[in-house]
């Protein structure tokens, strides 16, 4: 009897946990994407549908092919949002090295700057490494964390960053790497 008891009670238990987790999958589920690609640069990835796209910008010196934004909410205080930039290489290096050159400009110019991990990651199209870290805006204080994705193709290499709250990244954080793993960079 005990041991009958002892299944139900086991059996409800799993039941409930399989009920939670579609609750939570329900809660969670990922936002719509669609198939973006740079119409000159080449590149695509798969972006979430309602987010702003602004191509081809320039910020100071440098010319950003896509920023992606996601909709103004109700008392946002930061939009989550993702770019891409380029820059050209030499043929030989590798996607290590790009990191590591990337690496140190944003100990350089970022403030607080704080590594949180590093690891690869393996998307169909081109191997990636990848950056988390967290910094804070100097002009406003706010504290962001980021995870940039790179990848190397022949002389080009691609930065994909997206960033969040250091408060919000914990629900971007799967978005962000479902995105790093869609990243074509375009054929030599």
């Amino acid at each position: 009897m005990k041991t009958s008891l002892v299944k139900r009670g086991l059996l409800a238990l799993v039941l409930l946990m399989g009920m939670t987790e579609g609750v939570l999958k329900a809660k969670t589920a990922p936002a719509k994407m669609v198939k973006y690609t740079h119409k000159t640069e080449g590149f695509s990835l798969m972006i979430p549908a309602k987010w702003e796209i602004q191509e081809d910008v320039v910020y100071q010196v440098y010319k950003i092919p896509l920023i992606a934004i996601r909709p103004q909410a109700k008392n946002d205080t930061f939009r989550e949002n993702l770019n891409v930039t380029m820059d050209n290489i030499p043929a030989a290096t590798k996607t290590q090295e790009y990191l590591d050159a990337n690496l140190e400009q944003m100990a350089k110019g970022l403030g607080e700057f704080k590594e949180v991990e590093k690891g690869s990651l393996k998307n169909g199209f081109a191997d990636a490494k990848y950056l988390v870290y967290s910094h804070r805006e100097k002009t406003d204080a706010t504290v962001l964390k980021v995870v940039v994705f790179i990848y190397v193709q022949g002389t080009k290499g691609f930065c994909l960053t997206c960033t969040a709250s250091v408060d919000s990244y914990k629900s971007y954080q799967n978005l962000f790497f479902e995105i790093g793993k869609t990243f074509k960079p375009p054929k030599n």
